[in-house]
């Protein structure tokens, strides 16, 4: 069966067909819904892509990393997976039976991409940049403090103002 779906689907991941496939054997008269990932070639149009996307499943999809990782949540047939596994683009596709229309991110990696995310990084790499996080959160926190400051200041002299200014109108009231 693996070598049918190399053969077939050869950019589909296995465990996508083996489940939407059981889900269809299931109940033939409902398509699933997935949360389906396509990874692509580098340099194509992004919004040509979308609308592409948008015109087939009626969904706009999330555009990751450079635009080489849509994401959509969509009703899924094989003939869908036939389609995006022969289009000259795609290098991968993967995904997850999600059973609703909701709002997820990606939860793949294309096998041949270069990732960006912490896991995918050395565990010296990932002390590294926790450093980097570290001193550009305290530099925020310190400029927030230092606005902060600023803004309690003027608040505070406005306030003695405004009191001061209400105090000598109420002694010229009296004294009139």
């Amino acid at each position: 069966m693996q070598n049918k779906y190399q053969e077939y689907l050869p950019k589909v991941d296995a465990d996508v067909i083996n489940d939407l496939l059981t889900r269809q054997r299931e109940n033939p008269v409902i398509r699933p819904i997935y949360m389906l990932e396509v990874f692509t070639k580098e340099g194509i149009d992004s919004q040509k892509a979308k609308d592409f996307i948008f015109q087939k499943t009626g969904m706009i999809p999330a555009i990751y990393d450079n635009g080489t990782h849509y994401v959509t949540t969509q009703k899924l047939t094989l003939e869908m997976l036939k389609e995006i596994s022969d289009a000259e683009d795609v290098l991968e596709v993967t995904g997850e039976y999600t059973g609703s229309i909701g709002g997820y991110g990606p939860s793949h990696e294309h096998l041949n991409h270069k990732h960006t995310h912490d896991y995918h990084l050395s565990e010296e790499q990932q002390q590294l940049e926790e450093q980097r996080r570290s001193v550009e959160e305290n530099k925020i926190y310190k400029g927030l403090n230092n606005h902060k400051l600023l803004i309690y200041t003027v608040v505070g002299v406005i306030g003695a103002r405004i009191i001061w200014v209400h105090h000598k109108w109420r002694t010229i009231t009296k004294c009139e």
